[in-house]
């Protein structure tokens, strides 16, 4: 199944934003880390240097003036200790309680950067190798190291991750709110030309009136000219079938009246049947031809009126012989249709029910969804079995059908398949026969 123009563009901005969006929060999120864990390196590196240069030996003893508060408290995240061969020689009042890791071997005067597991949890260290040289002129190795916790560090990367989805998720709004108007905006022409083809296809109007742009107009000036060229030309068809209808008739009728000046009645009789057979042909092709169901533009009529109408004047010509027709329409609705064409349709089957009825003629229409079902019911003697199927064969000609079916019953079926229904030839719940038409409801 194709998809709507306005769903393929609706796919393709989604999409569009969706990548946005997520490239967007990739690259704003490695950023703020990359600068966070940059600016905690350099403030431990700051404080390792503020450290070391904050000792002092006096008589081999290490003596350490606290260069930073923070490194008192032990609920701080920070914390250093200095390191001898011997192990630790000192360490900040935040140290106690600790299980700090043991830092991998570094080459001496070159400071390293990074995370490791500890105890407790993960910490980042900065710390630096050296050789101390006393006033004594011996050169002492320590080991310089600031501490700080990573749980504070992640806390914040989260806090900022959440903002930025938060973020990302009012800009995603904002920017899909500004998509569909912008689209509804773009599409608008788009649907104001889908809404007048429809409503040419309905019959409400000729032909496509709007102002467009110019990359549409185009189409609709295209639509104006196929639709006016196939109305002229159906007109052109219509026309040299009825001047071909009157051009015979003429020579038909005078064939009719000169049989009546042959004698024989034997060859009267076998000349006046081939005559009655081409002017039957003749009404029927045209007929045919002016069915308007296959062509999409025609209006919608009242389907009730057109059945009264044809009920009253079937009940005054078939009244002698004794025949009721009755209507039975539980709800009135249009049907999209011809109007002549339903006459002709429903006018065969009421006249062709009457004339083998026995005493009624029941027509009733109801509607379903996508259909109208129309049936015309009579109490006569049915329909073969046997002729059931070849009466509904297309191709099978008029003069070839059972009697009392003749053109009426080709006419309907013309008719129904012009319009892309169905016929079906039943039997009637009270004995009769029942001709059920369904007609799309379009």
């Amino acid at each position: 199944m194709q998809r709507s123009l306005q769903q393929r563009v609706w796919i393709t901005a989604g999409l569009s934003l969706l990548a946005f969006v997520v490239f967007i929060g990739l690259g704003v999120d490695r950023a703020y880390r990359e600068t966070l864990y940059t600016g905690l390196q350099q403030q431990l590196e700051a404080r390792l240097y503020a450290l070391m240069g904050s000792v002092e030996f006096q008589q081999n003893q290490l003596q350490v003036d606290l260069p930073d508060p923070a490194l008192a408290s032990p609920a701080s995240p920070l914390c250093a200790w200095i390191a001898g061969q011997q192990g630790v020689r000192w360490q900040s009042g935040s140290c106690l309680g600790r299980n700090l890791p043991a830092l991998p071997r570094q080459r001496v005067g070159s400071a390293a950067f990074r995370r490791l597991p500890s105890a407790d949890t993960e910490v980042w260290v900065q710390w630096l190798p050296v050789r101390w040289e006393l006033e004594a002129g011996q050169a002492l190795p320590l080991t310089f190291a600031v501490f700080h916790e990573e749980a504070p560090i992640h806390d914040r990367l989260h806090a900022f991750r959440q903002r930025l989805l938060g973020g990302l998720a009012l800009a995603g709004a904002v920017l899909l709110l500004m998509q569909w108007l912008s689209l509804r905006w773009l599409l608008r022409p788009v649907r104001q030309l889908e809404q007048e083809v429809h409503a040419v296809e309905q019959g409400q109007q000729d032909r496509v009136r709007g102002q467009y742009p110019r990359e549409l107009d185009t189409l609709a000036q295209a639509m104006n000219a196929l639709i006016h060229t196939g109305q002229a030309q159906m007109q052109r068809y219509r026309h040299s079938l009825s001047d071909l209808a009157h051009s015979l008739k003429t020579p038909l009728q005078v064939m009719r009246a000169s049989l009546e000046d042959v004698p024989d009645a034997g060859l009267r009789q076998r000349l006046a049947e081939p005559v009655e057979r081409m002017d039957t042909l003749v009404r029927w092709q045209l007929q045919r031809a002016n069915t308007a169901g296959g062509r999409k533009l025609r209006g919608r009529v009242a389907l009730q009126p057109v059945l009264r109408s044809l009920v009253q004047a079937m009940n005054k010509l078939f009244n002698r012989r004794g025949v009721q027709v009755s209507l039975h329409m539980p709800e009135a609705f249009p049907l999209q249709a011809d109007e002549g064409d339903l006459q002709e349709l429903l006018g065969n089957l009421m006249e062709n029910a009457c004339k083998w009825a026995r005493s009624q003629v029941r027509v009733e229409a109801v509607r379903t969804p996508g259909l109208v079902r129309i049936r015309v019911d009579d109490d006569g003697p049915g329909f073969p079995q046997d002729l059931r199927e070849s009466l509904l064969q297309r191709g099978v000609r008029a003069d070839e059908q059972r009697e009392g079916q003749g053109i009426g019953l080709s006419v309907v079926m013309e008719i129904v398949r012009a319009y892309g229904g169905r016929i079906h030839l039943l039997d009637a719940p009270q004995g009769g026969a029942r001709v059920e038409v369904e007609l799309p409801q379009t």
